[in-house]
This record gives C-alpha cells, sequence and structure tokens, in this order.
C-alpha cells in the first residue's frame, strides 16, 4: 500500500461515498504552560491499495519526543478488502488528548506491517505572553 497522505488535524471523516473531509490541518501548537494537553485532534492516513494488498495489515503509530521517548502508541488492524483495480483508502484515528510534557519537537511515526511510512511533526511552543488562545 502507498501512502499518499499524513497529517494531523482538528478532526476528520468520511462521507458516504468514501470521501474524506480534513478540518484545521496543523504541525504546530501553542500553550500557556507546560506540561500540557492539546485536547481534540484526528491523525489521518490517505493511502492507494491494489489487489496486492489484500489481507490483514497492521497501522502502528507512535507519538514520541525530540529524545525519542514514547508518550502515546496507537494499533489499528486493517483487513484491506478490495475489488478492481488501485483505489484509495483512508484510516482516521481520532485523539482526544494530546500529551506535551515540556516546549519542544514531537513526532506521530507511522508504521505499516513494520515498516517505517511516515513522520508527521507536531512543535509545542510557549504562547508568548499577552496572546489569548
Amino acid at each position: 500500500m502507498e501512502l499518499r497522505v499524513a497529517v494531523v488535524a482538528d478532526e476528520a471523516h468520511t462521507d458516504r461515498q468514501g470521501k474524506v473531509t480534513i478540518t484545521g490541518i496543523f504541525h504546530r501548537v501553542q500553550a500557556a504552560t507546560f506540561p500540557a494537553q492539546h485536547l481534540k485532534a484526528a491523525l489521518v492516513f490517505l493511502f492507494d491499495a491494489g489487489p496486492w494488498d489484500l489481507g490483514a495489515r497492521e497501522l502502528r503509530v507512535d507519538f514520541v519526543d525530540e529524545d525519542a521517548e514514547l508518550l502515546l502508541r496507537f494499533e489499528v488492524q486493517m483487513d484491506v478488502d478490495i475489488s478492481g483495480g488501485s483505489m484509495p483508502g483512508a484510516v482516521i484515528l481520532p485523539i482526544p488528548s494530546i500529551p506535551l510534557p515540556k516546549p519542544g519537537q514531537y513526532t506521530f511515526e507511522a508504521f505499516l506491517d513494520g515498516q517505517h511510512r511516515a513522520s508527521i511533526p507536531l512543535d509545542a511552543m510557549l504562547r508568548p505572553s499577552g496572546q489569548s488562545a
């Protein structure tokens, strides 16, 4: 399977026709103090799958800090069952809360069947004083 899109966003959903709507793609968050939590986000992965991709697949996403310390892990089992030629697919992972222990660089590392497929950066910054949320 070929990964076409990998983003973190405020929210995402798939309609009845299979179209994915992604709202509020971001790569930077600000907090008044640390440690902090970023509430409600979604990881969105769009991929192309062909007949050669049929069967059980595993998507694992690790959220790590700049020291490679694991903060969150998501594992999704997928059963790829398509007919005909290549067609797009989507995986949307809702995240109720992203832990941000300190300002710095964080990354969502995505692995499909154990192979690294994407790095999605997320920078956490201290909000300048006087600036509202």
